[in-house]
């Protein structure tokens, strides 16, 4: 008895040992149940915030009004906006899909090659679409993780059809302001406030025997002799310091020649129109229109001292008959063109005045000399007389 008592005693113990070992177990899994509880609040709360930041984003996407979407590192689809159905035929099945195998609306470039060094490189790619008459500049940047590894790509697609046509009218103004300047046989150039060089046209170019790449950013002292630099550059500054277009004629020296110009400088003002920022010059050659001027003067005047000097009766008259010219025979034996007679056939009598307008009707380029006589009045009485 005595030792079925201690064994009994011994289990008692024993199982008071199991009892408390129970209880600490019991509280150890409450407290395990109050951590679960905590943890699945915490959880709870994680996929709410989760929730609202997915939403949130989904709003950011959809406000941006490019067309964009964001593919994995193996080029799936894992997500787009509104607007990118302006560029491909999204589904809510494509997610996941590779983007290459998604409908798209037009045709993009060398797509397949940017996309694939965006995600192996992490290389940005930018290339060009059009849809229904809108052009399209498309970015591709690598989407990456806290370590900076390439985790996938974002594609933007940026509506530039206002700029790009804006561009395009542009260059095609500049193309016909350029094609009209080139074309003119006036030397046109544009030169900074500092004398460089910005534009110049071909004829500037040929008669100075230069090429464009040598003349542009230089100045006058790099390109020409002292003298003529010189003369350039004051004219210039004069241009510049008076803030107002001047007008000359000016003698230029090239290859031992001299020419005359007639140039016209003027100044070009930046937007607040207060500082002149350039002078823009265009230089008419004039040498052959004074040498033609002078060879005419001085061939007038060897008509005159012939006409003047001649025995004969000279005149020259329009077709009507009026008179706009007499030499000194002439106005010393009929009294010149008077006023009150300044008409040839008024020195005719009528009935000779039908011959001699048919004998003036004949003349032509091939025959402009034609002889023939006739009556001429002076002081009332006629005699003939050759003309």
């Amino acid at each position: 008895l005595q030792s079925l008592n201690e064994e009994m005693s011994s289990t008692n113990e024993e199982l008071q040992a199991s009892n408390e070992e129970l209880e600490t177990t019991n509280e150890e899994m409450q407290a395990s149940n109050e951590e679960l509880t905590t943890l699945n609040e915490e959880v709870t709360t994680k996929s709410a915030e989760l929730r609202a930041a997915n939403i949130q984003l989904e709003n950011v996407q959809d406000s941006i009004g490019a067309p964009m979407v964001i593919v994995d590192e193996r080029g799936r689809v894992s997500r787009f906006n509104r607007t990118g159905h302006l560029i491909f035929n999204f589904h809510d099945a494509d997610i996941g899909t590779p983007i290459t195998e998604v409908s798209c609306r037009c045709e993009i470039p060398e797509f397949d090659r940017i996309l694939g060094e965006t995600l192996e490189s992490g290389k940005h790619g930018e290339s060009f679409c059009e849809v229904e008459g809108r052009i399209y500049q498309m970015r591709v940047s690598p989407a990456t993780d806290p370590d900076g590894r390439t985790v996938g790509a974002v594609i933007v697609f940026f509506d530039n059809t206002k700029l790009i046509r804006a561009e395009e009218r542009f260059r095609t103004s500049e193309q016909r302001i350029r094609s009209i300047i080139d074309g003119s046989p006036t030397m046109v150039t544009l030169k900074d406030s500092a004398g460089r060089y910005l534009l110049m046209n071909h004829a500037f170019l040929k008669r100075f025997d230069l090429r464009e790449s040598e003349v542009l950013g230089k100045t006058d002292r790099e390109l020409f002799p002292h003298a003529t630099a010189t003369q350039f550059r004051d004219n210039d500054l004069e241009v510049l310091l008076r803030r107002a277009p001047t007008e000359r004629e000016e003698e230029i020296e090239v290859g031992g020649e001299t020419y005359v110009y007639f140039t016209s400088r003027f100044p070009l003002y930046d937007q607040d129109g207060r500082s002149p920022y350039a002078v823009g010059t265009v230089a008419l050659d004039v040498t052959a229109r004074l040498e033609a001027q002078v060879k005419l003067r001085q061939s007038e005047s060897r008509y005159r001292a012939i006409v003047e000097d001649q025995a004969v009766f000279v005149c020259r008259h329009r077709p009507d008959g009026e008179l706009v010219y007499s030499n000194a025979a002439f106005d010393a034996y009929f009294g010149g063109v008077h006023p009150k007679r300044p008409d040839f056939f008024g020195r005719i009598p009528k009935d000779e005045i039908p011959k001699i307008r048919r004998k003036l009707d004949s003349l032509t380029f091939e025959h402009p000399i034609t002889p023939y006589d006739h009556s001429l009045s002076h002081t009332g009485h006629y005699g003939p007389r050759r003309i």
